[in-house]
Formats: C-alpha cells, sequence, structure tokens
C-alpha cells in the first residue's frame, strides 16, 4: 500500500508539485482514505485561489496535456483551460461567459463548447488549436455541444436540428454530418470516438426508450439494453465499449426524463452487454483507456458527498482513495494506465486538487 504523494523524476509534473507545496512544519494528518497506487498531486492547476473551482478535467492518450472546466464561486461563468508542462493557457470563448471542455487529443487540441455573444446567445460547439478557438457550427439549430476527439481529429458530439429535435453529429474536415437516430427516435447523442473513427452515445427509439448506440462507417447499432434505457460513455481501439443502464423516476415514460437511478455500469465485448463485476449500484463509469483491454475508470457512491474514484480491471473494482477529504472522482485515463482525476482535500472551505493515480495497464 502506497500512502505517499510520488516523487516522479524531473519534469513538469515534479514541477506542478514544487509550484504549488507550502509547508507550516508541522505533520499532516493520516488520511483515512490513502490510495493503493501513487499518487501525483498536481495542485489546483487553474485560478481557484481566485475564487474558482475545478471542474471536468480531461487528460490526453499520451498524458502529457490537461485541459479542464473552472466554475466560478457563484456557479454562473466557467472557463476552459489547457495546462502543459505547469503553464495554464486560458482558451478564451466565442464571445459569451461560458466554456466547458469536452476532450483534448495529443495534437493539443482542444473541444468542447462555448457560449455565442450575439442572441439568442446560444451555446456551439468549438475546436481550439494553436491559441485560436473555431467554431462548428450547428446542424441547422441554435446549439451544438462538442463532447470528444481521437487523435486523427474526428470530432463527435450532439446538436440542435432545423427542426428542433437533438441529433448526434460527426464533423471533420470542416463538415458537420447528421448521425442519425434509431427508428426514427428525436434524439440522439455521441459522446466518444476512438481512433478507427468507431463512434458510441445514445439515441431515442420511436417508442421514447433511450438505448445504447455503436455508429460504424455510416451506419448505426442498437446496443441493446435491460429492463429500463442504457448510454455507452466511451470505447478503446479494440471495440470494447463501456456505459451504464439506468431508469428515471420523473417520467410518463420510463426512462427519457427526470435524474437517472439504479445506474449500473455495463461492458460490451464483441457486441455483447454484460454487467461490470464487482460495481454496485449508483456507480458511474465515465471513460476508459483507448489503448488497453477493459480499464475502466470513475466513480461510486453519492457525487457530491462520498464519491469515491474507482478503477475497474482484472475484473475487480479498486477504491483509488482521496487526498485526505470525502471525496474523489476520475474522469479520464491514459495509454499507460495513469488515471487522471480531482481529489478533496481535509478541511474547510472544500478544496480539490487534481491528481494522476499511477495506476499502471492490467495485467
Amino acid at each position: 500500500m502506497y500512502n505517499v504523494i510520488m516523487r516522479p523524476r524531473p519534469s513538469w509534473v515534479l514541477l506542478a508539485i514544487l509550484l504549488v507545496a507550502c509547508r507550516d512544519g508541522s505533520a499532516p494528518p493520516p488520511n483515512p482514505y490513502p490510495s493503493p497506487f501513487p499518487v501525483v498531486d498536481l495542485g489546483v492547476i487553474s485560478s481557484e485561489p481566485r475564487g474558482g473551482v475545478i471542474g471536468f478535467i480531461t487528460t490526453n492518450p499520451s498524458g502529457t496535456l490537461i485541459a479542464g472546466t473552472e466554475v466560478d464561486s457563484l456557479g454562473v461563468t466557467a472557463k476552459g483551460f489547457l495546462w502543459n508542462m505547469g503553464t495554464r493557457t486560458d482558451l478564451g470563448s466565442l464571445g459569451g461567459n461560458t466554456t466547458e471542455v469536452g476532450a483534448v487529443n495529443d495534437s493539443g487540441q482542444v473541444v468542447g463548447s462555448s457560449k455565442t455573444q450575439t442572441y439568442p446567445f446560444s451555446t456551439h460547439a468549438f475546436l481550439w488549436q494553436k491559441g485560436a478557438m473555431k467554431d462548428l457550427g450547428t446542424l441547422g439549430g441554435i446549439n451544438s455541444v462538442a463532447h470528444a476527439m481521437n487523435n486523427r481529429g474526428q470530432i463527435v458530439g450532439e446538436s440542435t436540428t432545423a427542426g428542433d429535435s437533438i441529433h448526434a453529429f460527426l464533423w471533420q474536415n470542416g463538415i458537420m454530418t447528421d448521425l442519425g437516430t434509431l427508428n426514427g427516435g428525436f434524439s440522439s447523442a455521441a459522446l466518444a470516438i476512438n481512433d478507427s473513427g468507431d463512434v458510441v452515445g445514445e439515441s431515442w427509439t420511436a417508442f421514447r426508450e433511450i438505448h445504447a448506440v455503436l455508429w460504424r462507417k455510416g451506419s448505426i447499432t442498437d446496443l441493446g439494453t435491460t429492463p429500463g434505457c442504457s448510454t455507452a460513455k466511451a470505447l478503446n481501439n479494440l471495440g470494447q465499449i463501456v456505459g451504464e443502464t439506468f431508469w428515471r423516476i420523473e417520467s410518463s415514460y420510463y426512462c427519457n426524463s427526470g435524474p437517472p437511478i439504479n445506474t449500473v455500469p455495463v461492458l460490451w465485448r464483441d457486441g455483447v452487454m454484460s454487467s461490470i463485476d464487482n460495481l454496485a449500484d449508483s456507480s458511474t463509469a465515465r471513460s476508459m483507456n483507448v489503448g488497453a483491454p477493459a480499464q475502466v475508470v470513475g466513480w461510486f457512491g453519492t457525487y457530491s458527498t462520498n464519491a469515491h474514484a474507482f478503477v475497474w480491471q482484472n475484473n475487480a473494482k479498486i477504491d483509488l482513495g482521496t487526498l485526505g477529504g470525502p471525496t474523489s472522482y476520475a474522469f479520464s485515463v491514459t495509454y499507460a494506465g495513469d488515471v487522471l482525476g480531482k481529489a478533496e482535500l481535509p478541511g474547510t472551505p472544500r478544496k480539490w486538487h487534481a491528481v494522476f493515480w499511477k495506476v499502471g495497464l492490467p495485467r
């Protein structure tokens, strides 16, 4: 068991630790939630001391860049940033007061969504590269959001259409393509893409059920569900897909509105869905290693009070612990098996640091 902050070789990680280190000479209290893996504490990485809070963060597959969203203390505005070798770059916006990050790739390209400046002050998907933010437009409607991107620069997300429905899209070479829905369903969303161009997400059916789907070479495949609904959140280059089945409680239908309940992480291998062993209800499977077989990360427990980050590999769930506070969250994982997330420190006011858990690849 490790209960230390790992001291890596001289690198941008070491620089980050030196920049945020603060010692008053007293011994820190024992961590009640130690990690079984070495932990690299990256500090706040954003402008949190000026009142912001780290929200979602993600890393590129090689683990050299971090992109994320910082929300102000009132929850009114959000800023996107890229963190590289200890240097933070604000991504700017499309003119509005909110920018949220979805993904970053090994070329340093970042995608997400940003508010526009002109009426109706809509939200548009963006691509940020080499210091400039590009508006990716929509499928004819008002809003769009980019959720993910691969190392080939292909971008996926969702957009409103001219008919006010919401459809998944694939953006490449300057063109946004409508990926459609299952059997004429009203809505779909593309949530992840691997380096082969396979896309996963979710779609309503004509019966207003929500099913996990796979888009491959222009065709959409229903991945199925158990009683209730399903969504696919991530996939790797081997074609393995991770997602969830769930119910919703506030609905005239059984799963298309209201907050999800009874979420159960699931894994698709060769098109066959199975529950992920040792992950109980109310676990959130957030992402998986693009380059390794079935290495899944996320969190379990109640999100705001006692959630703990986990990695699932070799058919076992491992609690990644915290930095001494009650919560932690795992958002993404690198080719090498390093898990990026945020972990809470002890004390009040509540504060989270970005961390890398040095898990390594499944054996």
